[in-house]
């Protein structure tokens, strides 16, 4: 039972963000006038439909789901957006100030797995590079490493031809210390039913986040202590799209999709098989 519902938390954080997006009644939440955002409600909605991910570590399989929940609450400052925090310090009509608190999403990738099903094998696409040739192949199924939640700052920047986010998350529940800057640039456009909501940005990691993840324990590589690798800092970019098309009140029908590239840097890590990877998540909404 305790594994089912870890990898339902796991599932929320790969795929809710995208569903969240998706949902035009969260776009419209932030991008309306302070004031007409209903306040104090919880808001749940189930999404049946498929859901998955390209896992671009080495050996592991590809990722997908049938059903995702998710949830959300606003009050006057505090609110909670499904494994999200924040509290909104600053609030004006074109500009918002928030303390925040988020889970980063390497920590999930690390966590989950699907050995029922690959439709995409990843594990031989890139060669191992800067490895030692006499070094043991490590058992590349069998690394772990923890999801890390962030805390920072989020802000807002909006206007009616486009809106910005800037996020700053420092590490508090591993230990490592590592830091992420995320910038992203949005928007969305109204069809009759039709919603289409797009997303541009760039995430800046910090190498202690990066040597977290993606640099070898001693007991992964039978006790080699120096692993030759040298991790740095990194940006990742990502594109985003998302439709949605409300059939009532309660139901809507949605499709997104998320292209992610990884900086070609980390590739030296022979725990990374790809620098890119795809989601997808499409399915009938229920909003409870």
């Amino acid at each position: 039972m305790k594994v089912k519902f870890l990898t339902m938390c796991f599932w929320i954080l790969l795929f809710s963000p995208e569903q969240t997006f998706a949902n035009d009644k969260n776009i419209e939440a932030l991008a309306a006038p302070l004031g007409e955002a209903v306040v104090d409600q919880w808001n749940f909605s189930l999404l049946v439909g498929y859901a998955a991910i390209e896992n671009p570590l080495t050996k592991r399989d590809n990722i997908d789901t049938y059903l995702l929940p998710t949830w959300s609450y606003y009050g006057e400052h505090f609110y909670i957006d499904n494994t999200s925090i924040g509290y909104s310090l600053i609030e004006k009509d074109t500009f918002l100030l928030d303390v925040s608190g988020y889970l980063n999403e390497e920590g999930a990738i690390f966590n989950l797995d699907n050995a029922n099903l690959s439709f995409l094998d990843i594990s031989n696409y890139v060669p191992k590079k800067n490895w030692r040739p006499n070094a043991p192949e490590p058992e590349y199924e069998k690394i772990e490493r923890d999801f890390t939640y962030m805390a920072g700052v989020t802000i807002h920047w909006l206007n009616e031809y486009i809106q910005a986010r800037l996020v700053y998350g420092k590490d508090i529940s591993v230990g490592h210390n590592g830091e992420e800057l995320t910038l992203s640039l949005f928007n969305y456009y109204q069809y009759g039913n039709f919603k289409i909501n797009w997303q541009l940005g760039a995430v800046r990691k910090s190498k202690k986040l990066v040597d977290y993840y993606f640099d070898f324990r001693p007991n992964e590589i039978n006790g080699v202590t120096d692993t030759g690798l040298d991790l740095t800092a990194i940006t990742n970019t990502f594109a985003q799209v998302a439709v949605s098309y409300k059939i009532s009140e309660n139901w809507d029908y949605v499709i997104s999709v998320k292209q992610t590239w990884l900086d070609d840097t980390l590739l030296i890590s022979p725990i990374l098989a790809k620098d890119d990877y795809f989601k997808v998540l499409t399915g009938i909404n229920y909003k409870f």
